[in-house]
C-alpha cells in the first residue's frame, strides 16, 4: 500500500463511525440534530485516538509493513465505533438511507467493493456531507 492510503483510511474511519446505524429497529428513535451532533462528537474522538495509535505503532516498530498496521490498529478503531453510533439510535426515516451508506462503509473496510476505492470512499463522503454530518463526512 502506498503511504497516502493511511490517510485514506482515516477519514474512512470517521465515515464509517456514522455508518454503525444498521440494525436499529423503528423503536430506536433520536432526533436527527442530535444524531448529528453525537455522532460528529465521536468521529472526532476516534480520529484523534487512532492517529495518536498510529503514532505509537509506528514509533515501537511493531509492524512489519503498512498493510499490518492497517488491519491490526485502523480497522479495529473504526470497527469499534460501530457500537458506540449504533447505541445512540436512527432518526426516524432515516434507516434506509443511513443503512445504505452503511452498508458501503463496511463493504469498503472489508475490501469487497466495486469500483475504484477513491470513487467508493468520495462517494460515501458525499452521502454522509449531504445527510448533515461534518466530522464524519471530513476526508
Amino acid at each position: 500500500m502506498r503511504r497516502r492510503t493511511l490517510p485514506v483510511l482515516l477519514a474512512v474511519g470517521a465515515a464509517v463511525a456514522v455508518m454503525g446505524l444498521s440494525g436499529c429497529s423503528d423503536e430506536e428513535k433520536i432526533a436527527k440534530a442530535d444524531l448529528l451532533t453525537q455522532g460528529d462528537a465521536i468521529c472526532r474522538e476516534v480520529r484523534e485516538t487512532t492517529q495518536a495509535a498510529l503514532i505509537e505503532a509506528q514509533a515501537s516498530g511493531d509492524f512489519e509493513n503498512e498493510t499490518a498496521l492497517i488491519q491490526q490498529v485502523i480497522i479495529p478503531q473504526v470497527r469499534g465505533m460501530f457500537d458506540r453510533i449504533e447505541a445512540l439510535g436512527t432518526p426516524k426515516g432515516d434507516g434506509d438511507r443511513l443503512r445504505s451508506i452503511y452498508e458501503r462503509v463496511d463493504a469498503l473496510l472489508d475490501g469487497d467493493y466495486e469500483g475504484e476505492f477513491s470513487e467508493t470512499y468520495q462517494g460515501i463522503l458525499d452521502d454522509l456531507r449531504e445527510y448533515g454530518f461534518t466530522d464524519c463526512a471530513e476526508g
